[in-house]
């Protein structure tokens, strides 16, 4: 009880929406697949086995989808409330809760992390613009400089998402419940494709570096399980059997994983397993685990209401924000560990350890009360 009782004191509840606790534990399995893909590496000319852990590791980045399926689940499900019960399709204070969700940290991140870059690469003019360009609003407009922080691209695809989905309820405010539901399911599964299929035909692909291009809205299909899945569980259209598939999510993500180690080492398996089938496979697994809502007891026995998997939760954006950075300057400051096990470990963990701990004093002593404070 006193552990339940003191990871309560980091969390706050949903002010539109049932809180759950399993969804805490996807976030924090969500942000150590990210963190781990990021921080841990290996050397390029390394042995089979290690080269299959390595791509393995840095398949974590997969984690990202989690991310938007369980936004999609989180930020849809009080409006399908709305819809359900014929309510204005606009949420009060909805834009003003994103904000000070999003932003607060993201300004404090760019601020805190600035003279950093500054005192390791030297004075760039660069960085000072990609900052102005981040606080201003400007970056989820036009693409932006990826050599500061380029983890925050995932943001400008989640403010997307918010802009947009207020939009969609809006359109199709006149029409019913049940066709709404497929209606904004399909488009957006659907669209994004369509839009990948012609970015590429144009050789106009996704990129984080040198610069930022995002190419609205191929990565908007990563949202449509959980929007599905919120309206389902909103209109008491998900069996209590459903909450099956969730094992079955945990299950897929971790082959999914492995396939991608495998596939390193493994040609005939390169081959299938592309990058839209990991990508498809990650949503279908994100899917299935949101499907313990149909049974919130049952995602507890699977661990994901663990109350360190559930902090890890909590402090996931602010963990996420200030994640890279220090390991790209510690491989920069040290060099390269050059098989050598307690500096490769300096290296990794590191990082590892301190953006955690910032991570954590950001989330309690700022992002916390700002949220306590607006939402209340």
């Amino acid at each position: 009880m006193e552990s339940r009782d003191w990871v309560e004191k980091w969390h706050i509840a949903p002010s539109n929406s049932k809180s759950f606790e399993f969804l805490d534990g996807i976030r924090g399995l969500a942000i150590l697949l990210v963190v781990f893909a990021h921080l841990f590496y290996i050397n390029p000319k390394a042995g089979g086995i290690v080269k299959m852990v390595g791509s393995t590791l840095a398949a974590g980045t997969l984690g990202v989808t989690v991310f938007f399926t369980l936004s999609g689940f989180l930020i849809s499900l009080p409006f399908w409330k709305c819809k359900l019960q014929g309510r204005s399709f606009l949420l009060r204070g909805y834009f003003s809760r994103r904000f000070w969700k999003i932003y607060p940290p993201l300004a404090l991140s760019v601020v805190v992390l600035l003279p950093f870059y500054i005192w390791i690469y030297g004075w760039d003019w660069q960085f000072a613009r990609t900052s102005a360009e981040w606080l201003t609003g400007i970056a989820w407009v036009i693409p932006v400089s990826g050599k500061l922080n380029p983890v925050m691209w995932s943001l400008i695809v989640e403010v997307h998402f918010y802009l947009l989905l207020p939009l969609a309820f809006f359109a199709f405010r006149t029409i019913g419940y049940r066709t709404t539901l497929w209606l904004i399911f399909l488009i957006l599964l659907f669209v994004p494709l369509g839009a990948r299929m012609w970015y590429a035909s144009r050789g106009m692909e996704f990129a984080l570096h040198p610069m930022i291009y995002v190419n609205f809205p191929v990565k908007m299909d990563a949202f449509a399980a959980g929007v599905l899945i919120a309206g389902l569980y909103q209109r008491d259209s998900l069996h209590p059997r459903m909450a099956l598939l969730g094992p079955l999510g945990i299950a897929l993500l971790c082959l999914t994983l492995l396939l991608c180690g495998v596939s390193e080492v493994v040609p005939s398996i390169h081959e299938f397993w592309t990058v839209s089938a990991r990508h498809y496979t990650t949503m279908l697994a994100s899917a299935c685990m949101l499907c313990f809502v149909a049974q919130p007891a049952l995602a507890a026995k699977w661990g994901l209401s663990a109350h360190g998997l559930r902090w890890c939760g909590l402090v996931s954006y602010e963990w996420y924000l200030f994640h890279q950075p220090p390991h790209i300057w510690m491989r920069v400051i040290a060099g390269s560990a050059e098989g050598n096990i307690v500096k490769y470990l300096l290296i990794t963990l590191m990082p590892l350890l301190g953006s955690l701990v910032v991570a954590a004093m950001v989330y309690r002593m700022y992002s916390l009360p700002i949220l306590r404070r607006h939402r209340a």
